[in-house]
């Protein structure tokens, strides 16, 4: 999940920001470009606000890019082919073109021939989701005493969780 930050943090932030990146997060194109791709794949609005706080924050360098995906699928359950598609559009449409700025930001992102991400992007962003599911899901179906009981014995203390 996404850290809060207060206004005053995110003023300095925004201010520190590339003029380019500074115009694509206040840019009306960007506005227009996310309401289309929403009405194309009949987002309701509510989800709309929040598809374009994504995008601003990973404008802002706040939100990685790869985990932009799975927040579509899991934060907001929109299914996956939908939000494959929503993600590729504002990749092409609103990431790629700041794209040298947002390296600065995201180093591992990276973007084939005509602004999409490469499919080892893809790759990643499908495992997060995957994993995110699988945990949320078995935290469901299992009482808490089983999760302590599974961490104890079968956990690899080494792997991070995800949330």
């Amino acid at each position: 999940m996404l850290q809060q930050y207060n206004q005053k943090e995110l003023q300095g932030l925004f201010e520190v920001l590339p003029e380019e990146l500074k115009d694509a997060i206040l840019s009306e194109q960007t506005a227009e470009t996310i309401r289309k791709i929403c009405e194309r794949y009949k987002i309701e609005e509510r989800n709309m606000s929040e598809i374009a706080g994504l995008v601003g924050n990973v404008l802002m360098g706040l939100f990685p890019p790869e985990n932009f995906l799975a927040s579509l699928q899991v934060e907001l359950n929109i299914e996956k082919e939908k939000s494959q598609n929503i993600f590729q559009e504002i990749n092409r449409f609103i990431f790629f073109p700041v794209k040298n700025f947002l390296i600065e930001f995201y180093p591992e992102i990276k973007f084939a021939h005509g602004g999409k991400v490469a499919d080892e992007s893809i790759a990643i962003e499908e495992k997060f989701a995957k994993e995110k599911l699988e945990k949320i899901e078995s935290e469901k179906a299992a009482p808490i005493e089983e999760s302590k009981e599974t961490k104890k014995t079968g956990d690899d203390v080494y792997r991070e969780p995800i949330e």
